[in-house]
């Protein structure tokens, strides 16, 4: 999923969302963008960083790999996810293409979808515009460090 293009994936994925019956739902419009292949290659390239020696240190305190998942892996992992959840929500919420396709109750429509009524010369496009740059442009300057230290954490 890396190397093909979201669009490329649309056809597929629209008939598994159509089959589960999730066309018109907010569910349809979120999940099928909330699993990305960059996820799954962030979090195997944060865990091949962890050390074996903490593991073991773990095992030595008693912590089962349960609990070694709860109070080591996962809080070491937040700031990761933090950013993952960053990328891959401004990558949703620019998207066009699929909500065209999931959605055609007009009280479905994202805001990107509803630019497309307005058009760039009129003054409430603009507005919409300007709106629809707020929630992810506020997500990244709010966890800006946050954002970057998920990115570049254990990267030397």
């Amino acid at each position: 999923s890396l190397m093909l293009p979201l669009e490329s994936r649309f056809m597929p994925t629209y008939d598994v969302v159509a089959s589960l019956g999730l066309v018109n739902t907010q569910t349809g419009l979120i999940l099928p963008l909330a699993a990305s292949g960059i996820g799954t290659f962030f979090f195997r390239q944060f865990l091949r960083n962890i050390p074996d020696s903490m593991l073991e240190s773990a095992r030595l305190d008693g912590a089962g790999p349960l609990k070694f998942l709860r109070d080591i892996l996962i809080p070491l992992s937040m700031p990761m996810a933090g950013a993952l959840f960053l990328v891959t929500f401004v990558n949703g919420w620019n998207q066009y293409l699929w909500p065209v396709m999931v959605t055609s109750e007009e009280s479905r429509y994202t805001i990107v979808r509803g630019l497309q009524f307005y058009g760039r010369s009129s003054l409430t496009g603009m507005m919409l515009a300007c709106l629809a740059v707020l929630p992810p442009a506020l997500l990244l300057v709010f966890f800006q460090r946050l954002f970057v230290k998920g990115l570049f954490d254990g990267s030397h």
